[in-house]
């Protein structure tokens, strides 16, 4: 979460703490004991753009490494005296989901090390909701359609796939969520067709949605619908049964 007039910004993404902004101390000689951490571990803000300050203890030179992208939030080191400082944080109005920073107060004397959240609110709640908790798709294989009613584009949105038996599994080729405007979208699931004349088969398809720097908001179970993490089954009939579905 690089330095312009002591405010630190965290932008980009860097694998082991790239980024970092470094905040000293006024007589720190001579320490007989390094002194480092934050007085409260995790702030929860509001959605509107804020300032407050997160007040610290410590009697050496120190410098902050972030451990998410959020380049919503913004620090700046203030002065310490006596062993006693704070850090200002300005949050920027969060018009989207919930969000989390983290980052960690480093000492440069030794390996102590301290971390602080700060968690803000949104003004738009997360949603993904099935019309219906179990889907059947045509023995025959193909694409099926069904409703489902989100706010999160699908690009977000993570799947996972559980085949009621793994010497039976990825015969669903694809599964797409069609981004609108609206919340109310469609839920395409093709699969392949079902070999087996007389046996169905059935597998669990879980959507889940993860905020920045939290997991998950919300989670939905389903087999390609699903309550939330409530799962359930999509079914593929046998190619005969298959002949009486439209």
């Amino acid at each position: 979460m690089n330095c312009r007039k002591s405010i630190f910004k965290f932008l980009g993404i860097a694998a082991v703490c790239a980024a970092s902004a470094a905040c000293s101390v006024d007589d720190a000689d001579d320490l007989a004991l390094v002194k480092l951490g934050a007085l409260k571990k995790e702030f929860v803000v509001e959605a509107d753009a804020n300032t407050f300050d997160i007040d610290i203890y410590a009697n050496s030179a120190f410098h902050i490494e972030r451990i998410n992208q959020a380049d919503w939030i913004s620090l700046t080191c203030g002065e310490t005296e006596d062993g006693k400082g704070a850090i200002t944080a300005e949050c920027e109005f969060n018009e989207g989901f919930k969000r989390k920073a983290g980052f960690v107060l480093c000492s440069d004397v030794d390996a102590r090390r301290d971390t602080v959240y700060v968690k803000q609110k949104a003004l738009v709640d997360a949603k993904i909701e099935f019309a219906n908790s179990s889907v059947i798709v045509a023995g025959a294989g193909g694409e099926n359609i069904s409703p489902i009613e989100t706010n999160i584009p699908f690009s977000e949105i993570t799947v996972d796939i559980e085949y009621a038996k793994a010497d039976n599994a990825d015969w669903i080729e694809s599964l797409e969520i069609v981004d609108s405007e609206s919340e109310n979208r469609s839920l395409a699931i093709t699969t392949e067709a079902n070999a087996a004349d007389e046996i169905p088969r059935s597998a669990t398809v879980s959507l889940s949605f993860t905020t920045a720097g939290r997991r998950p908001s919300p989670s939905n179970s389903t087999s390609c619908s699903a309550r939330r993490r409530r799962p359930s089954d999509v079914r593929s009939h046998s190619r005969s049964s298959a002949k009486r579905m439209p």
